[in-house]
């Protein structure tokens, strides 16, 4: 499966991943299994194969049944839900759905961005400023300013201190880090949004 996904075959994963599943029964580990749900349910929302409203449906099912999405403090699945309602909302372009992803965002970056190097945090604040340029661009259709949008800008600046603050001390204490494509990036990403060009441009390179 993970060698289908480097390729891109999401479809052929996603059916992999599926008949793995359907293989396990009640003495297979709790974690092997939100792992496999977990891949699972990201194969099925990349699917192309699939219609997209389908796919992203079906992957919250899948999400949900392994891990209750109103309960789980687990990061990988909160990324996962807040991406795929982030999808929804490129594909439909219905706002509460932007919404939606940031809610699961933002609770996975409250269990603190070491845990999964800054990845609902990074994403969080990108949400953010897509709310506020969203709410911006309709307060001042009207002739108005939005409080709401500037509330949304200043969290998405703390959020990125806080990852700009704490990642690259992860680099220090982890060596594999510094090889860490996507690792990088979102240190990068931060100091960027901030902005911070220099110390992003460091990172980058």
């Amino acid at each position: 499966a993970k060698g289908l996904k480097k390729e891109k075959a999401f479809g052929y994963a996603r059916k992999l991943l599926g008949l793995a599943r359907e293989s396990f029964d009640q003495e297979t580990d709790a974690q092997l299994r939100l792992k496999f749900a977990q891949e699972h349910a990201l194969c099925t929302y990349k699917d192309p194969d699939l219609p997209a409203s389908d796919r992203l449906d079906r992957a919250l099912r899948i999400l949900d049944g392994a891990d209750p999405l109103a309960k789980t403090k687990n990061q990988e699945t909160l990324g996962l839900a807040g991406a795929i309602f982030k999808r929804k909302w490129e594909v439909g372009g219905r706002k509460i759905h932007l919404e939606r992803s940031l809610y699961y965002y933002l609770r996975g970056y409250q269990q603190g961005p070491a845990g999964d190097l800054g990845y609902t945090g990074i994403n969080a604040a990108y949400v953010l400023d897509q709310l506020a340029g969203l709410e911006a661009g309709q307060a001042q259709s009207a002739g108005m300013n939005s409080e709401t949008a500037d509330e949304r800008r200043s969290q998405a600046k703390d959020i990125r201190e806080t990852l700009g603050a704490v990642l690259p001390g992860l680099a220090d204490q982890d060596d594999g880090l510094n090889r860490n494509y996507w690792f990088l990036s979102t240190i990068a990403e931060a100091f960027f949004g901030l902005p911070d060009y220099g110390r992003a441009g460091e990172w980058l390179k």
